[in-house]
């Protein structure tokens, strides 16, 4: 049986994967690491409107949240403003990068769009940098 695309999602950082398989109506816990895993991800972020949020996150964010970290840094170039998006507990896409341990340029492409990012606090008090420590 397939997920309702009306059911409100809630973002859950350390739960991505298990909302990314409600969203294809798949059981199981196994993390993405196949890049087939991560463009079926990316088909479904791209057929339900970037949704995976319960929101309008733009595309950097959620390639952050799911660690398509070469398209992050495609997007990056063409939409660095989409850095500065904060979601609804004040992440950015540094704070959700660093808690998936990037590639050291992804951070460096992160930091350059939004340098706020780096001193930047969730609704928690944490920085980017809490996350990857």
């Amino acid at each position: 049986m397939g997920a309702s695309l009306s059911t409100p999602l809630v973002f859950d950082s350390f739960n991505a994967e298990a909302q990314r398989r409600r969203l294809m109506g798949m059981k199981g816990t196994s993390p993405v690491t196949s890049s087939s895993s991560l463009a079926s991800t990316a088909s479904i972020i791209e057929a339900t409107g970037n949704i995976i949020m319960g929101t309008n996150a733009p595309q950097l964010y959620e390639h952050a949240l799911i660690g398509d970290w070469e398209a992050l840094l495609r997007r990056i170039v063409v939409h660095p403003k989409e850095a500065c998006y904060k979601d609804k507990c004040e992440n950015t896409a540094l704070h959700i990068s660093c808690r998936r341990q990037p590639p050291p340029e992804v951070v460096e492409a992160l930091i350059n769009a939004n340098p706020d990012a780096v001193v930047s606090r969730t609704m928690d008090g944490l920085t980017p940098l809490h996350f990857s420590c």
